[in-house]
């Protein structure tokens, strides 16, 4: 299974209430709209990978954002696992 890498200077990030009415980081791509799931150094990109690819396989659409340092894991709002924390 491959993921999608995303530049993150293509990406426009928004913060939005989760259901718990917490503030959480957003992100549109597209026409979809992510959560932010969690944050890496660019050397720990693996363990961002392994991330993603275990969220993808429980239903969620995941997609990486990478930056020069760092690189990012979010899930769809409109996938199943995306309105869970």
């Amino acid at each position: 299974m491959l993921l999608p890498v995303i530049p993150e200077l293509t990406i426009h990030r928004f913060k939005f209430l989760g259901a718990q009415g917490d503030l959480q980081d957003g992100m549109r791509h597209r026409s979809e709209l992510y959560r932010h799931v969690a944050s890496f150094e660019i050397e720990q990109h693996r363990q961002a990978y392994a991330l993603g690819i275990d969220l993808a396989q429980h239903g969620g659409k995941t997609v990486l954002t990478r930056s020069q340092g760092s690189c990012a894991v979010w899930v769809s709002l409109r996938s199943c696992c995306g309105m869970t924390k």
